[in-house]
């Protein structure tokens, strides 16, 4: 019997494997003797899923700690030294620095990082300089780079992260694609959803769904349903993804009537909201791909998004959506009223999105991609 290669997937946050690895490890686990590091056990990935999946306890978090930062950095170099990785993979920036380092001490032959956004791109001074830094030393202690998006590829290239012949992007993008089965339009799942929320059938429904952070852009689309929609009973803003940052109360600010305004603080079955919504809107001022929206268009719905790199590859413009100038409360409102009052340009791009996301993103060609790429690595 043929000894299966060891591989290693680190993350800070347990939503990163609900949200966007799940459909790899099911068959990654065919292949490979795969673990997980990750800040919880998981045990849903053995009794839900019956996954054969190693998971190891090690807390990473998400913001600046030297103390609890340096002992995970400890931890991951013993659990590295001890398994004999033949190759790890981190996700999310503070996962993929400490990993990386650890990694190379350990001196695990491949290592890779994937950026998925870059948080310092809205920073300035001396806080922008230590997390392209950051960016950077996983850059040096990682044998190879991966982007979820070819623009964002383009963007670390310009500003000197990291080399042209060291980074990659698997298939057409995202870093999970969309399951075409589970994201699919559904009449009868529209209407349970919109009777929940007291919305009628015909009502236009703007949806926002991911975590409420300022630099999504939330607050921007409340000003703009705001401007163009406080005086239109039939229009709806549904706003579904975990507060992170005390959002809701400013959100609650705005004085949107309550009817109108629809507040979801976590969803596991985000495809429903999707379902029920018209248009999903995603404002965003940093995003490495923008996998809601391409999830969205599974369910055949435009997408209204902000011109950054990431989210200019999930959205074509004005075939699948429209896009706006970051920050352009102005422009995204008028984009918003203009999907509004065109019932036939909504249904022809939510046409168009299905089609692309089938054609280009579907999440078994983007795990085909995966199992390729590790093969010619190990």
């Amino acid at each position: 019997m043929i000894k299966k290669k060891k591989i290693c997937l680190v993350v800070s946050s347990e939503m990163t494997i609900k949200t966007f690895l799940l459909d790899h490890l099911k068959l990654l686990c065919v292949e490979y003797d795969v673990f997980i590091v990750a800040g919880t056990n998981c045990q849903y990935l053995h009794s839900d899923y019956k996954l054969d999946i190693s998971v190891i306890k090690i807390s990473i978090n998400r913001n600046i700690n030297i103390i609890s930062d340096f002992l995970a950095l400890i931890r991951l170099f013993l659990v590295f030294k001890k398994n004999k990785f033949d190759l790890i993979h981190s996700i999310t920036p503070k996962a993929g620095l400490l990993s990386m380092i650890a990694g190379y001490i350990s001196r695990i032959p491949v290592r890779i990082h994937i950026f998925t956004g870059q948080i310092w791109v809205q920073k300035k001074n001396i806080i922008r300089m230590i997390l392209k830094c950051s960016d950077r030393l996983i850059v040096f202690f990682s044998t190879n780079i991966l982007a979820d998006s070819k623009s964002q590829m383009g963007f670390l290239i310009k500003e000197k992260i990291v080399a042209p012949n060291k980074i990659s992007v698997l298939a057409n993008g995202s870093i999970s694609g969309v399951n075409i089965q589970r994201f699919t339009h559904n009449d009868s799942t529209r209407k349970i959803v919109r009777q929940k929320l007291n919305i009628s059938d015909t009502d236009i429904v703007f949806l926002f769904i991911g975590r409420l952070k300022y630099d999504k852009g939330v607050l921007d689309l409340c000003a703009a349903f705001k401007k163009k929609f406080s005086d239109r009973d039939n229009a709806h803003l549904l706003i579904v993804g975990p507060d992170e940052e005390r959002i809701v109360d400013v959100i609650n600010k705005f004085d949107i009537k309550k009817e109108k305004l629809h507040l979801i603080p976590y969803a596991e079955q985000p495809e429903k909201y999707m379902v029920s919504a018209d248009v999903l809107c995603l404002p965003s001022y940093r995003e490495g791909f923008g996998n809601v929206i391409i999830e969205a268009a599974s369910c055949r719905l435009p997408s209204i998004g902000s011109r950054i790199y990431g989210i200019t590859d999930a959205i074509l413009e004005y075939e699948t959506g429209l896009l706006h100038t970051v920050g352009d409360i102005n422009a995204l409102a008028s984009l918003m009223e203009k999907l509004y009052l065109n019932e036939e340009l909504r249904n022809s791009m939510g046409k168009a999105a299905y089609e692309r996301a089938k054609s280009l993103f579907s999440s078994n060609k983007v795990t085909a991609a995966w199992l390729d790429y590790y093969a010619t690595l190990i």
